[in-house]
This record gives structure tokens, sequence and C-alpha cells, in this order.
């Protein structure tokens, strides 16, 4: 597990265990009053966990994400992943599908069996290039809130991103 860390974003160990996963970074401002380059800042204070098999894949990730100010979280499997959720508390999970040993579906499911207070509901989107319809129905079953398929650019990256974390968050129950 590796921690990236954007200009001006808090580091993830400063994150104290008392915070309750309803706490979320506050946006930068709102949709309607962002101006100039879209993504600029508007993730900033977000932590971000990025769980791919694919080291280029993360890196990429991880170059996509900083424009947006997130902190970054990059895991290379899906047990690296689920000791990550339980030590970091991101705010959000952004995960391949197709790694071996444990592929993403299984993260999820795992994920979502914590209890809240441990991260069982937090936000999660499968990136991957499985895009058949029925992958996606999969990771919506597996606990997965969005799925996107590769390649993203780094509007759709971070604009789905931001939805996922301030529009409109939904009700998570672990299991």
């Amino acid at each position: 597990m590796k921690t990236v860390d954007p200009p001006r974003a808090e580091f993830l160990s400063e994150r104290s265990d008392s915070q309750t996963e309803a706490t979320r970074p506050e946006p930068a401002e709102s949709a309607a009053d962002r101006s100039g380059p879209i993504g600029i800042g508007i993730l900033r204070g977000a932590r971000v966990l990025i769980v791919d098999d694919e080291p280029d894949a993360r890196e990429l990730l991880v170059e996509l994400l900083t424009p947006c100010q997130a902190s970054v979280v990059v895991a290379s499997n899906a047990s690296e992943a689920l000791q990550a959720v339980l030590e970091t508390r991101p705010d959000a999970v952004i995960s391949d599908i197709g790694m071996p040993d444990e592929d993403g579906y299984a993260l999820l499911r795992s994920i979502r069996s914590l209890p809240p207070e441990r991260g069982g509901n937090v936000p999660a989107m499968a990136l991957t290039a499985f895009g058949r319809s029925e992958d996606k129905e999969r990771a919506y079953r597996a606990g997965f809130d969005l799925h996107l398929t590769k390649p993203i650019s780094p509007k759709e990256l971070c604009a789905a991103l931001a939805n996922l974390l301030f529009e409109a968050p939904t009700e998570r129950m672990a299991g």
C-alpha cells in the first residue's frame, strides 16, 4: 500500500479514528459554481483508494486524480485494499474488476461485509475493461455504486468521483 499525496491535501495517517463514515470532505465549490478547467481541485481533501493489479494503471489513475487534488492510496490486490480500508478509511474506492487471486467483485463483497464504522459503506467505483451490461449488473450486485469502463478521460473520472462523493449520497448498508 502506497500513499500519494497532492499539494495541500492532508495525509491519510492524520485521520483520527473518531471520524465516522458520515464525514465526507466538503466539495471545493458546488457544481453550478465551478469555473475554469473541470476537475481542478474538485476533490480537494478526498481520500481515494485505487485498487489495480497493473502498476501502469495505478500510476495513470494517480496522475488523473492529482489535478483534482485527491489524496490517493494505492493497493495492488484485494488483500492490500481491504487492509487499506480498515487502516486509512478512504472516502471512496476505485477498483479494477479483473485481478488475480481475488477479483474486484470479491473485494467489494468483503468491504460491504464490514460494519459502516469500519468502512463497510464507503462509496465504490468499478473502473474496468469489463463493459458488458451483465458485467455492470454484477458490479452493482457486488456492492459497487458506479461502474465505468476503461479507458476514461481525466474529466470524466474526476466528475464521476465528485458525483459519487458529493452530489447525492445513497444509504449504504453492509452485507
